[in-house]
């Protein structure tokens, strides 16, 4: 295919600079004049180059200096005036079209695409939740055998099944996810890796540990106090980290640094693990157990022998219930272990048999 003219590389760049947050002091009809014998996939990589530089120092537009810069860099040699963007690089430049979120990815995003963190394979079933822009729906579509991504906001529709119309293994789905039941896309086993928005973790991690058909490993980006929160050991233990504790084995990944998104957020964030443990409780110890837990945190820097009490006929059962389960009466609910908890469950279930 022939080189465009230079009405034509003005063309081109227009349409690959759509969406990207150039700066004033950006001409395009300028860039066009220099860029003579570029093919339009070279025109595409210099502006994403650019996309890069400007993110690489923080900026929060593309200056024409980040431009003359990577024009420098593509026509420095074939190899990079030809050369496929890297899974880091493809991240960066995806968010930075649209001018907010994440704009130097980090690690966190090539570990989940490496397989470290999710451990994906090529026979693994993968749910999505909120795939934004799809920079992330496609390393893992790269990667699972099929990928359920489940968006909510209209406005991202249009630009998914643009960028996901090549991925034949990939599922997109406009709803939300606390109202989807994963047992109607996925029939057997299925890891969720997503980056969650803050305002619903606690909803999704309920929704979907507590459903019927559960994941068998969660990946999630989420905020870095609630990953503390959900990975706490005694004396710092609360109701959500014995609520996702129960369903699995948590263990935080990374953190990674509020100046990593763009726009800034206030908070930093972590990347968790939830493994989940291949034995569940059944529906009624389930229901048992939370109401026991919950029981016992009802009310803070209280005794536990003054907040269960509530679930025993009196004082002295309660009393011989916990002696039952090995823990002292006296203890707070932030101090007990998942075992104990679950040995105080196990007390009450027999106490209710009875």
């Amino acid at each position: 295919m022939d080189a465009p003219d230079q009405p034509g590389r003005e063309a081109i760049l227009k349409v690959h600079a759509k969406g990207k947050p150039l700066a004033d002091d950006v001409d395009l009809s300028v860039l066009a004049k220099r860029t003579s014998g570029m093919t339009g996939a070279d025109l595409a990589n210099v502006l994403n180059e650019a996309a890069l530089l400007a993110a690489r120092k923080d900026q929060t537009e593309i200056r024409m200096q980040n431009i003359e810069e990577a024009l420098d860099r593509v026509i420095a040699g074939p190899e990079r005036s030809n050369r496929v963007l890297d899974a880091r690089e493809r991240e960066v430049v995806a968010y930075h079209e649209m001018g907010h979120a994440l704009v130097a990815t980090a690690a966190y995003v090539v570990w989940l695409y490496r397989r470290d963190a999710a451990e994906l394979g090529p026979d693994d079933a993968v749910l999505e939740v909120g795939p934004g822009l799809g920079s992330l729906t496609k390393l893992l579509a790269d990667t699972a055998v099929a990928v359920t991504a489940v968006e909510l906001d209209d406005r991202y529709l249009p630009i998914l099944r643009n960028e996901l119309a090549a991925y034949a293994n990939v599922t997109l789905v406009h709803g939300d996810i606390l109202a989807q039941n994963p047992a109607d896309w996925f029939t057997g086993p299925y890891k969720v890796v997503a980056n969650v928005p803050y305002y619903i973790t606690g909803a999704i991690l309920r929704h979907l540990l507590g459903g019927a058909h559960k994941p068998t490993t969660m990946v999630l980006t989420v905020q870095k106090e609630v990953a503390e929160r959900v990975t706490a050991v005694p004396p710092d233990m609360s109701l959500l980290a014995i609520s996702v504790q129960q369903y699995g084995r948590v263990a935080k990944i990374a953190d990674i640094k509020a100046g990593s998104f763009w726009p800034t957020p206030d908070v930093d964030s972590a990347v968790i693990r939830i493994a989940l443990h291949e034995t569940q409780l059944d529906a009624v110890s389930e229901k048992l157990f939370f109401q026991v837990v919950k029981a016992g945190f009802s009310q803070k820097r209280k005794q536990l022998q003054k907040n269960l009490r509530q679930l025993a006929a009196d004082q002295t059962t309660l009393a011989h219930l916990l002696e039952a389960a090995g823990v002292d009466g006296r203890r707070r609910a932030e101090t007990l272990t998942l075992a104990e908890w679950q040995a105080v469950t196990h007390a009450f279930s027999a106490y209710r048999r009875h």
